[in-house]
């Protein structure tokens, strides 16, 4: 093994060590030892059918994946870099599977093609309050970036983001998809998702 493969798989040990540990440095790492194969790989599998902004939701996803799920990588059956790829592979293609390469936001069908009054179960009221009340109900981390979500209508750019709330690039992501992931649960518990729309 060559000088720099050695080095590469002693780095890539310490990033998923940093991973397992559920350390926000171990993202980081990530992001900026793999990042940019992936995102040219991106790029080119995906061409014209990913924006920028797609690309780089798709990323920052597949490395909370990779750390949510690190317990699953066995080095014997590849590298760190070729693992996260085939995440950020299979997140690209939930994303155009799911929004239809319209690329409506979790919040979109939701709220923004709920007709203004439309009842829901058990007299909750419009669709539209009843979400907003869920996303009060977030810890405020996640209540604020999805507020600023749709204040932006749809992404909301994580670096200013980060800064205006006091907190890292990474939390922001890491805290989005979990107010999503929190926001669809819900949603579907309420039966606001027609059953079509349900995606597991």
């Amino acid at each position: 093994m060559s000088g720099d493969a050695s080095e590469r798989v002693r780095e890539d040990g310490e990033i998923v060590e940093a991973l397992r540990r559920r350390e926000e440095d171990g993202l980081r790492r990530l992001l900026s030892v793999h990042g940019g194969r992936v995102r040219g790989w991106l790029r080119m599998r995906f061409a014209g059918r990913l924006a920028d902004q797609d690309i780089a939701e798709i990323l920052h996803e597949s490395a909370y994946r990779a750390w949510r799920n690190v317990d699953r990588f066995e080095e014997s059956k590849g590298t760190l870099g070729g693992w996260l790829l085939r995440i950020a592979g299979n997140v690209a293609i939930d994303l155009l599977r799911r929004e239809g390469r319209q690329r409506h936001e979790l919040l979109g069908p939701a709220v923004e093609a709920a007709r203004p009054a439309e009842p829901v179960p058990e007299g909750n009221g419009n669709l539209r309050e009843v979400v907003r009340r869920l996303i009060d109900g977030l810890p405020r981390l996640q209540r604020e970036i999805l507020e600023a979500d749709l204040a932006a209508g749809g992404t909301a750019e994580a670096e200013p983001l980060a800064s205006e709330l006091g907190t890292t690039v990474n939390s922001v992501y890491v805290s989005r998809s979990k107010a999503r992931r929190k926001l669809a649960e819900e949603i579907r518990a309420l039966g606001l998702i027609p059953e079509e729309d349900r995606t597991s």
